[in-house]
């Protein structure tokens, strides 16, 4: 049986825990976002307050925020209890209230998380929830002791079983999380010809572009090359599923209106401007100098479905003015300024960029781009296509691939770009790996013996899952190798210590 002492000792390790799963659970990948002055733009554009009052919720967030802050407000009270503090469910409240806080301001820097006030609500209800139930738990607090005891007994096998599944399941799951198309910002506009900044200008025509939430076959593109972006060919583009669809021969009054068969079709505004800056020839628009048109509202219902298929395509005609044009000049994009985005399709020097927002390549996209070779936009009219799927970006112009994939977990994960929350998931998975050895090293009485162990549940998981890597074509860095040296070294120690601990309480 366990006392009191180890009790109350146990729920303050247990409490420092869950606050750290809570903390770093809620800022994964744990990529901050950059600068203040990136921050303050984000304030004064609004953006940061549209998101703060959005109602939506999602799924993953409550079950995060459920699981996360009712297992917090249970420990809290339980911790305050026990030290006898006066009004103890309100401190506990302050407290579980605080941490939420604490959240919800960190996410505001972090890229491809929010700030959102209903999930600062639902936190802070799941802490009341917790703080509720731990009061008959305590009352009856004779019935846990049987159940922490055996626990205590079993703890060796439950770890040898389970540092398996986790070692197999969390690495195979964690590197291709990187690519997701989670965290975009669904409250910014669809641009044409600049960024909301005026600063990234391109100069061309274009006679009209369409959004795909999905990757077109092979088949589809080279189909639809040969067919002008046109009103007479929207059907086809629908028949894709086109969530935007757009032909500039459409202009009336300064607004283009969408082709497209969706519920809610978004329409684009020409910017007032002088009339020189653009000029509609022959049902093309051609922009000559500097100017923005944008979406009458945010891209809302598109970049929710883009997410919703982790996949989207981009198809545009068009024919640069200038191959010597950088930033890259912003074709067709969905952004809020010049460092904040969710995709981009841009001109650099004659050649096609295609930008992608993911938990690894940060809020710009830029950490790795897709980019053509060899001056491709030269020679006037191209018909261009730009997808992402599973992490792999392509590019094609007229019909064909215009370079190579870019498979963004190889060449995220491979570099120095790896990311924190890669990098501290492996590092807790190897952890566990290292106690594991330590507890059956300590079961057996033989050296002999104990080295196999050792072995087989250390080392061989890793293995095990270094094989599910290889089958999946992803590629460990040279971080990971290093963290499988270190952390399993360094949780060997920890139990030790721990080990120590416990048989001094007990």
């Amino acid at each position: 049986m366990f006392p009191g002492k180890t009790i109350e000792w146990l729920t303050t390790l247990a409490l420092i825990a869950i606050i750290l799963l809570v903390m770093v659970g809620s800022l994964l990948p744990l990529q901050f976002a950059g600068s203040w002055t990136a921050i303050k733009a984000d304030l004064q554009a609004g953006w940061i307050l549209l998101t703060l009052f959005d109602l939506e919720l999602d799924f993953t967030t409550v079950i995060q925020r459920l699981l996360g802050f009712i297992p917090l407000g249970f420990l809290v009270h339980q911790k305050l209890i026990y030290h006898r503090y006066q009004h103890a469910k309100a401190v506990s409240i302050g407290l579980v209230t605080l941490i939420a806080l604490v959240i919800e301001l960190a996410q505001a820097v972090v890229s491809s998380r929010h700030s959102r006030i209903v999930d600062f609500m639902l936190a802070i209800t799941a802490g009341a929830i917790g703080i509720k139930f731990s009061i008959p738990i305590l009352i009856h607090q004779i019935f846990i002791y049987p159940v922490l005891d055996t626990i205590r007994r079993m703890l060796p096998g439950f770890l040898w079983l389970g540092n398996y599944i986790v070692a197999c399941i969390c690495i195979a799951a964690i590197i291709p999380a990187s690519t997701n198309l989670s965290g975009w910002n669904c409250h910014y506009p669809l641009l044409v010809g600049n960024e909301l900044t005026y600063d990234r200008p391109w100069q061309g025509k274009i006679r009209g572009f369409s959004l795909y939430p999905r990757e077109l076959t092979a088949d589809e593109i080279e189909h639809l090359s040969r067919l002008a972006m046109t009103l007479e060919n929207a059907e086809p583009r629908n028949a894709a599923g086109a969530l935007a669809l757009y032909s500039f021969e459409t202009i009336a009054h300064n607004r283009v209106s969408s082709l497209s068969r969706e519920k809610s079709p978004l329409d684009l505004l020409i910017g007032k401007t002088k009339p020189e800056k653009w000029q509609l020839q022959e049902d093309v628009l051609h922009i000559r100098e500097p100017m923005l048109i944008k979406s009458a509202v945010s891209a809302y219902a598109i970049c929710k479905s883009i997410m919703a298929s982790q996949a989207f395509t981009i198809e545009a005609e068009i024919a640069s003015d200038d191959l010597m044009q950088s930033g890259p000049a912003r074709i067709i994009s969905n952004s809020i300024d010049t460092h904040h985005r969710n995709f981009t399709l841009g001109e650099k020097k004659g050649d096609l960029v295609l930008r992608v927002r993911t938990p690894q390549n940060g809020d710009n996209g830029s950490d790795v781009e897709l980019q053509s070779n060899g001056y491709i936009l030269a020679g006037g009219w191209h018909h261009v296509i730009a997808s992402y799927a599973s992490g792999v970006a392509k590019l094609f112009v007229d019909g064909k691939e215009a370079t190579l994939p870019l498979h963004y977990d190889e060449a995220l994960f491979l570099g120095t770009t790896m990311s924190a929350s890669t990098a501290l998931m492996t590092s807790f998975l190897l952890l566990g790996m290292g106690i594991v050895a330590r507890i059956v090293f300590r079961l057996h009485s033989t050296l002999k013996a104990a080295v196999v162990s050792v072995f087989s549940t250390s080392f061989f998981p890793i293995l095990i899952s270094l094989a599910i890597v290889i089958w999946l074509e992803r590629h460990p860095s040279p971080i990971f190798w290093s963290a499988a040296i270190i952390m399993p070294l360094l949780g060997f120690v920890l139990c030790w210590v721990l080990q120590r601990r416990l048989a001094y309480s007990i």
